[in-house]
């Protein structure tokens, strides 16, 4: 299982207020890293990538940049990646960025080494209730069926913060 780096940076706007007037906001970014098997088991067995935020919260995920590394052998089978609220599998659950199916020959094979990737909710807009996605945490799966035989690595970088629900 790939490691998740918190890193935290108290964004204030040029005249030193905080975002939102909150002293206490902070924008917060992690890495995080999914194997080959991760991947291939994220259709039935979404992946964790932040725990459930707590009662009467939820993430508000402000941008994800996606790196694919392609080692030597590309998938199978498997449909397009989602990040999802909610461990639902098959990509069931409601989620804020869709991805391209990396079976695609024209962004991703041998010859394309690695494949960069921003996913933004701001471009892919979903409004959920915030009943809908409280205490939900957020999940790498795909759709279509799981992924086999692939061998390449995903670098996960998010830019997030927790809100109050209430």
């Amino acid at each position: 299982m790939g490691e998740v780096v918190p890193r935290n940076a108290n964004v204030r706007h040029a005249n030193g207020d905080a975002v939102l007037g909150d002293p206490d906001v902070l924008i917060q970014t992690f890495r995080r890293s999914l194997s080959p098997a991760e991947i291939n088991a994220a259709y039935a067995n979404p992946i964790e990538l932040l725990p459930p935020p707590g009662a009467n919260s939820m993430y508000l995920v402000l941008g994800v940049a996606m790196n694919l590394r392609f080692n030597t052998t590309a998938t199978a089978n498997g449909g397009t990646m989602y990040i999802q609220y909610g461990n639902a599998p098959n990509a069931a659950g409601p989620y804020f960025a869709v991805n391209f199916d990396p079976k695609d020959e024209t962004y991703f094979n041998a010859a394309a080494t690695s494949l960069i990737s921003g996913l933004s909710p701001f471009g892919f807009v979903q409004a959920y209730k915030p009943a809908d996605v409280n205490n939900l945490g957020l999940y790498f799966t795909n759709d279509g069926a799981a992924y086999t035989g692939g061998d390449y690595f995903i670098d996960l970088d998010f830019f997030y913060f927790k809100v109050n629900t209430q």
